[in-house]
């Protein structure tokens, strides 16, 4: 090797700790251990020599006075997460991006880049790698007439700049002959050395002794070689900047007492971070609305939401007295999270509270003798009846389009066979209910107006997707859009949409698929009730929840009896296995404590 070219390769080495290109991953975890305990009070003075070091490793120079408290004036409480971000705005800043430039320019080409390569190559840096400049630089005509001008010359200065020794020469010849051919260009070969294990070894080497003045271990070598294969330097620079041993080091450097880094805080709560918090238990029975008797008082209601911790609860029919009792409405779990309180109040044959107020038309005879604004201004009323009497939802109003006559399974709860009048009266009917608090639920998604079949007693098929899009869902496109909104999705087989046995209710490519997806609906979803001939004939009352979860939906309706606790056993298992990833349900409580106005960090 040249002196010149083993020069280089030392420069190269020794600049490794100062690259500082865009991160391609997520931020890594400290290194070393946090010892404490630790008060949770600002130290400025601590913040302020880790700033100073952050100076001198990260960008080699001296920070002014001013820039080192602007710095620190910056910094909340001292967390874990306030260091990693601080030493990440050091190395993804442009003048660490220029200083990597001039030092790669330095050990690669042997000058200085001009200004106008300077500014490019630092800007084009902040969206780009160290493998990208290096390549770039090696593949240059620059690199390879500095080298000799020939494939093996060239071969050989890769080696001598990249890994800092010579090529064994079978691989000499073997790679020099590839790029002679054309096979492997100059810059191909240049990002293939830079990321060799050997070389990404070297680079962690090099970053350990810039930013902790040692070697890594033999374990910790490996590890971070390893990941370098998918993130790059300023990921890892940034990881060790904010560990630890980077501050200790830090305060002994700028004459401070060797203390410990934080986090002496706990990360300020997210709702996701206190969501997670809850036992899963918790979290599956908040994804559950069960059915209580409309007959006798609200105990038992207050018994699933004090017990069981249930998302809610659907009042059946037959009778009003539940409603005479003043508790049902304010039934909160023990955490202080309100329960949905619902039933179905559509009018006509599905018109639970005509004793307390009054019949309310169907649908279909509200659409032939009513306006729009007037269908608005009744469903108010209402819903000020259903507040009045400790309901929150109303499962209703109907969205399907259809032309079944009046006693059909859908028949006159729908407002009619043109999706433009459904769309009005429907939107209507959902803002009366707004207007008074009432969380309306649109149903049955993705259609059952013309379905053959009742999902109540059995199977129900829809006409195929295509279908439907020309006709059915075409409310949807304007329903979904005005908050808050819920949408139940019906037990429907849908050709060209669901798969045999899975109903639209328990069908990803329904709910996740069409509703999610297509439609971009980011409300609640409940099931129709799992309890329904359609379902229940097939599917266990847990499978079918299982499957509903999994398929998108937030929450699992279940109308008639069920053994709240049995369930919930099985529900909790299916957590443990992964059959019902953590991640979905989480995303579900979530949707619907948000629905309900609820911080879980309160």
């Amino acid at each position: 090797m040249s002196a010149r070219r083993r020069a280089s390769a030392l420069l190269l080495v020794g600049a490794l700790v100062c690259l500082g290109f865009a991160s391609r991953g997520a931020r890594a975890p400290a290194t070393g251990a946090t010892v404490g305990p630790v008060s949770c009070v600002r130290d400025p003075a601590a913040d302020r020599r880790f700033v100073e070091l952050l100076y001198a490793s990260l960008l080699g120079r001296a920070g002014t006075a001013a820039e080192v408290a602007a710095w620190v004036g910056r910094f909340p409480l001292p967390t874990s997460l306030t260091y990693l971000r601080a030493a990440t705005g050091f190395t993804t800043s442009l003048e660490h991006r220029e200083r990597t430039v001039r030092q790669l320019y330095a050990a690669l080409l042997h000058r200085s880049p001009d200004a106008k390569a300077l500014l490019a190559r630092a800007t084009a840096l902040g969206s780009r790698t160290s493998t990208d400049l290096a390549a770039s630089l090696i593949g240059s005509t620059e690199f390879w007439i500095g080298a000799g001008g020939t494939a093996t010359g060239f071969v050989a200065a890769v080696y001598h700049d990249v890994l800092g020794r010579s090529p064994d020469p079978a691989k000499l010849a073997s790679w020099a002959s590839q790029v002679a051919a054309g096979d492997l260009t100059p810059a191909g070969l240049g990002a293939r050395f830079w990321q060799t294990a050997e070389h990404r070894s070297q680079r962690v080497a090099a970053l350990y002794g810039g930013l902790l003045g040692r070697a890594p271990g033999t374990a910790a070598l490996a590890e971070r070689t390893a990941q370098l294969a998918t993130h790059d330097d300023p990921w890892l620079a940034a990881a060790l900047a904010a560990s630890p041993e980077f501050w200790t080091r830090a305060q002994v450097s700028y004459g401070g007492v060797p203390t410990v880094q934080p986090p002496p805080c706990p990360p300020p709560c997210t709702a996701v971070s206190a969501v997670a918090a809850w036992s899963v238990r918790e979290r599956l029975a908040q994804l559950l609305t069960v059915g209580v008797a409309s007959s006798g008082n609200a105990d038992r209601v207050l018994a699933l939401a004090k017990v069981r911790s249930v998302g809610g609860v659907i009042v059946r029919s037959g009778s009003v007295s539940i409603y005479a009792d003043a508790r049902l409405g304010t039934a909160r779990t023990p955490r202080g999270v309100l329960l949905f309180i619902g039933t179905d109040q559509e009018g006509g044959r599905v018109d639970r509270l005509a004793p307390l107020l009054g019949a309310l038309p169907s649908a279909r005879t509200m659409a032939a003798t009513m306006t729009p604004a007037q269908v608005r201004a009744r469903a108010k009323v209402e819903g000020a009846g259903m507040r009045a009497h400790g309901l929150n939802v109303d499962f209703a109003p109907d969205a399907d389009v259809s032309d079944q006559p009046p006693g059909g399974p859908i028949g006159d709860r729908s407002f009619s066979n043109d999706p433009g009048v459904v769309t009005a009266y429907a939107g209507a009917f959902a803002q009366g209910l707004r207007d008074a608090g009432v969380l309306p639920v649109f149903k049955h998604f993705p259609g059952h107006g013309h379905a053959t079949g009742d999902s109540e007693t059995g199977p129900a098929v829809t006409p195929p997707l295509a279908s439907l899009e020309g006709d059915d869902l075409l409310p949807y496109g304007t329903l979904l859009g005005t908050a808050p909104t819920a949408v139940m999705v019906g037990h429907l087989t849908v050709p060209g949409l669901t798969q045999p046995g899975f109903p639209a209710s328990v069908s990803p490519q329904a709910i996740n698929g069409l509703l999610r997806t297509h439609f971009g609906f980011r409300g609640l979803v409940f099931t129709d009730s799992l309890n329904m001939d359609a379902i229940s004939a097939t599917l266990s009352p847990a499978t079918a929840v299982r499957h509903a979860l999994t398929a998108g939906a937030d929450e699992a309706l279940l109308v008639n009896d069920i053994d709240v606790g049995a369930l919930l056993d099985h529900l909790t298992k299916d957590v443990g296995s992964g059959a019902i990833p953590t991640a979905t349900l989480d995303a579900a409580v979530l949707r619907v404590l948000a629905t309900k106005h609820f911080d879980p960090c309160s």
